[in-house]
């Protein structure tokens, strides 16, 4: 749950400053 929670903040911060088009890049396969 901590690292889902981490992660999540992580992609909101990506998803903040390099925008939504580059999440992309950081999403993993599922």
């Amino acid at each position: 749950v901590e690292f889902q929670t981490a992660l999540g903040q992580t992609l909101d911060l990506i998803t903040t400053h390099e925008g939504a088009k580059d999440l992309s890049k950081y999403q993993l396969p599922v």
